[in-house]
Order: C-alpha cells, then structure tokens, then sequence
C-alpha cells in the first residue's frame, strides 16, 4: 500500500478527568470496560480500537519514512520551531504560524533552512540556493545555471595597486582607486607592505595604507576618499551600503579625524552630507557618531575612547527603509563588532548625490606627525531589490 500522511486530528484521550491523576496511570477499569454515563461498565466497539491502532502506527511509520513531514494547510497546532518540507525546500518556524499559508508566502514566520543542490529541469525562474534578508529579499544566490547571482554591487579594496606607493610632498595625488585632497604640500598617503615594523606607524601589520596631515599650521587637512568614478552608492530607500574599515589613529591631540561616508565632491574639514565616525581633537575623548544632511547634525556617543595608537574596526550600514526589517532608513555605527549608534535622524538620503567611503583629518594647532591608518577597507552596496 502507498503510505499516507495520516489525517490531522487531536491527541486521543487528551483529558484526564476526574481521572487517573496521570497519563501514564492504568485505569482500574481497564479490563472490564469504561464506564458509560448510567455507571454501568461497557466496552467500546472493537473497530474504535482498530482505527486508533491503525492512526498510531500509520503515524510513527510515516514520521519513520519522511522524517520531516510535509506542510499541512488544515493543521492549526504549528508551534516553533517546526521544521517541514514544502515545495521542495524545508522551513523551519520562527514566529507564528497562520493556518492555510504556506511557509514560502510566509516569509516573517517560516525561514528556509535550505534549497535543492542541483536545479530543477526547466525551472529557470528559481535560484539552487539563496541567502535572503529578514524581508526574504535575495542578496546572494547560485542560479539555475550554477552560477553566482544576485543583487550586489560588491567591491572589495585591497590596497593591493600593484606595486607598493608613496604619494607626499603633493597637495592632490591619485593611486588606482583611491585620491589624496590635501590643503598643504608635506601631507601624504602610503601603502604599508605587512610585516612592516619600522617605527610606531607601521607597528601593526595587518594595517596598509597611512595617510599624514601637515601639522605645522592649524586648518591644514588631508583625506583620501574613493574616487568618483568608482562606485554608483546613491543612499536611496531600496539601497544598503556598508563600509567596513581597520582604524588606528596615532595623533588625537589638536587634530580632528573623520571616517566614514561623505558626499562626493566634500572635504573633511566641511562635510554637509554624511554618515560617519568623527573623534574630537582632545585627549580623553570618545569617537563619536555623526548623521548630517544639510543642517544641524545629529550625533551619538559611541562609548569608546579615541585613544592613541588603538586599532579599532570601524562599520557603518547605510539602511534603505525597503532594503531590511526596518520601516524607516538609518545609519548604523559599528565598532570593534559592537552597535554602538542607530541613526534615524537626518540621513544624507535621497538626494542625488554619491556616498564616497572616506578618511582623513584636520589640525586645530601645531602638532607633530598627525597619521592616520586605515586598512584592509571592504565597501559594499546593493542598490536594487530581488525577491528571487
């Protein structure tokens, strides 16, 4: 016979009243029948034993045979986390459960733990395997074909330009992706090789690119910011940019850093339109998260001292209102793994202009040798939606 899932149904002598006390108590009655409602024992029909006898073993065989069994749309008693199959995938249940929806139009809820490992003939239109946002918004994906697909812009920077630079003495320079904007000729940036241990601003290997302010003069700045043409990182509502990035300040006397987005085309000393971690020019004093947009900033202490010679790793998400389980688009500010701030309020969003990933400083009084380090960087966007 074909084996069958048996029909859904509540648990058989589920109550227990007024007894035995327990499940597991044998009824003293047991043997010569149950009692009827006139108090007079009788035995109930022979097939009502028979169809419970058949649900019992039909169902353990069945669980035995599927292991995980097959969504039900008439069972009301899914609780989490329940795992079932559906549509050739399995679900796992993570919130609650509606009778009658299927975990696949139930993205809240049901989360798929896994897909096929090979496609499906002539089912072009469904990926092998995809990794989606808590909105079941695809980010990453092997299609039909076999092949890497989904909806990211991804670029990584690995201040690997080919051979090793030194840019200084200039006001502007450019190196592969990156651009030096300087204020005073004496400012610099330099890649790093690892390994380097030649002094206090090379002393961690796993950094590899510095930049250095001029420090004769208060007012002179440098930065270096990704080129223009380099990204397409418009924050629009359907957008998510990340920006990851090793940090290590060795001057946080009379010099102000800022690392984070800027509106392209800004400076350091001025930004207008950003999202990004700025540390004060005194000693003792926290980094601090900043959103601006125009007008008066908005701005969070992060809690972490900006100490000298400190590595932190730096991370901000720029969050779309569509791109994740939030409503309302935000910055989100990461240090060291940590969220530290979460910015709703005035966001350079919607207004036409690229987030250029940057870092640099600017002196407020005569010091010695301001650098900062900054590296390995890994900058990422999506810019469009998929639900594949």
């Amino acid at each position: 016979m074909s084996l069958t899932r048996p029909p859904v149904v509540n648990p058989f002598a589920n109550t227990v009243a007024p007894g035995p006390s327990d499940l597991f108590d044998v009824p003293t009655y047991f043997d010569s029948g149950f009692p009827a409602p006139s108090g007079v024992p009788v035995r109930p029909p022979l097939g009502f034993f028979n169809w419970l006898f058949w649900f019992a073993t039909l169902g353990i065989r069945y669980i035995l045979a599927c292991c995980f069994s097959p969504w039900d749309a008439t069972e009301t008693q899914y609780t989490a986390p329940t795992v079932v199959s559906a549509t050739g995938s399995f679900y796992v249940l993570r919130g609650t459960a509606t009778t009658g929806t299927a975990p696949g139009a139930d993205p809240t809820n049901w989360f798929p733990l896994t897909m096929l490992d090979r496609a499906s003939a002539g089912d072009y239109a469904n990926p092998i395997a995809a990794w989606r946002s808590v909105r079941a918004q695809r980010r990453f994906g092997i299609d039909h074909w076999g092949k890497p697909g989904g909806a990211l812009y991804d670029w990584t920077e690995n201040w690997a330009p080919g051979t090793p630079f030194d840019v200084g003495g200039v006001v502007n320079a450019a190196v592969g992706r990156w651009h030096l904007l300087s204020s005073a000729a004496g400012s610099n940036f330099s890649s790093i090789p690892p390994g380097v241990s030649a002094g206090s601003n090379t002393s961690n290997a796993s950094r590899a690119l510095q930049v250095a302010v001029d420090g004769a003069s208060s007012g002179n700045r440098a930065e270096v910011r990704l080129n223009d043409d380099s990204t397409t990182s418009l924050f629009t509502d359907d957008a998510l940019i990340t920006l990851d990035m090793d940090i290590t300040a060795y001057s946080v006397l009379s010099v102000i850093w800022v690392v984070g987005f800027t509106q392209v085309g800004e400076l350091v000393n001025n930004v207008q339109h950003g999202a990004f971690f700025i540390r004060p020019d005194t000693v003792g004093t926290n980094w601090k998260c900043r959103t601006i947009n125009g007008g008066a900033p908005t701005e969070v202490d992060s809690g972490v001292l900006g100490t000298a010679n400190t590595p932190h790793h730096f991370r901000i998400e720029l969050v779309g209102a569509n791109a994740d389980d939030f409503s309302v688009a935000r910055a989100i500010f990461f240090i060291d793994g940590a969220e530290v701030a979460n910015i709703s309020a005035t966001l350079p969003i919607n207004i036409g202009a690229q987030m250029i990933p940057l870092f640099g400083g600017t002196v407020t009084g005569a010091v010695a040798n301001p650098v900062l380090l900054a590296g390995p960087v890994r900058y990422s966007q999506i810019t469009a939606l998929a639900t594949l």
